[in-house]
């Protein structure tokens, strides 16, 4: 299971995003050990949340939708030292994973980082979307 994978926060965030729908709590194993625990105060998550939800909604009207592939634009014209780490490291994601639901999945950012990033490298010609 995804949400088995993604670190604490993310997977709250996300949950937080979600407008609609069905909601469902599995119980843990007796014997689960969880690596990471989130020990924010409650207020503070959810307002951070919050920001990251509205930030998300936002960055979802600038992108393809989430079946959608993206591919390095070739010939690259612009300089890859140009890229800031952390948008080298969405690069990356991109030509590892391709599809963007992969590539939320993969990044160690947030989601509102990693759309960010996508949107900044499509407007500076690093990648495009691929049907």
């Amino acid at each position: 299971e995804l949400e088995d994978r993604l670190p604490a926060k993310k997977a709250l965030f996300r949950a937080m995003a979600f407008s609609s729908g069905r909601f469902k709590v599995r119980g843990f194993a007796t014997d689960r050990v969880f690596d990471e625990l989130l020990n924010d105060k409650l207020d503070e998550l959810l307002s951070v949340g919050e920001t990251h939800r509205e930030q998300v909604e936002r960055y979802r009207t600038m992108l393809p939708d989430a079946i959608s592939a993206f591919g390095l634009v070739c010939p690259l014209e612009p300089r890859l030292s140009e890229l800031s780490p952390e948008a080298l490291d969405t690069l990356q994601l991109v030509l590892n994973y391709g599809t963007l639901q992969q590539i939320l999945d993969n990044s160690e950012a947030n989601d509102a980082d990693t759309y960010q990033d996508l949107i900044y490298l499509l407007q500076t010609h690093y990648i495009v979307p691929e049907q």
